[in-house]
């Protein structure tokens, strides 16, 4: 039993050992084109984007109030503009990245790069609102 415990904490001290190894090695110019670093980058793209979204909402007036737009609220609003940008930046970056489908290592990072500028580029226009 303590040994289980031995090998769990030295399995998890490893994991967040190459985790900050990873976060090192992609800080440095150029490491972007890594796999790691590319995923890593755009969940912390992703990560910002939530923030934004959540901090917007919860900004906004009671989901209950005034009527704006085709009977909706300001927070239904943005509800269904932001799933509707989520399918649009998915879409577009598929067809962003189609020149390079031929080759699926270049397709894949064609299609990270993109994801990671579109949702930088959301992120941008929702702190913009709030």
């Amino acid at each position: 039993m303590v040994r289980t415990y031995i090998v769990t904490a030295l399995l998890l001290a490893a994991s967040i050992n190459i985790g900050q190894a990873n976060e090192l090695k992609c800080a440095q110019p150029g490491n972007l084109e890594d796999d790691a670093c590319m995923e890593l980058a755009y969940r912390e793209a992703d990560k910002a984007l939530n923030s934004a979204y959540k901090k917007l909402m919860a900004s906004l007036p009671h989901p209950n109030g005034p009527r704006i737009s085709h009977g909706k609220t300001f927070k239904e609003t943005l509800k269904l503009s932001q799933q509707a940008w989520l399918k649009f930046r998915d879409s577009n970056c598929a067809f962003e990245a189609f020149p390079a489908s031929d080759n699926p290592s270049a397709y894949m990072n064609s299609t990270k790069f993109c994801l990671i500028r579109m949702t930088h580029e959301r992120t941008n226009e929702l702190l913009k609102n709030q």
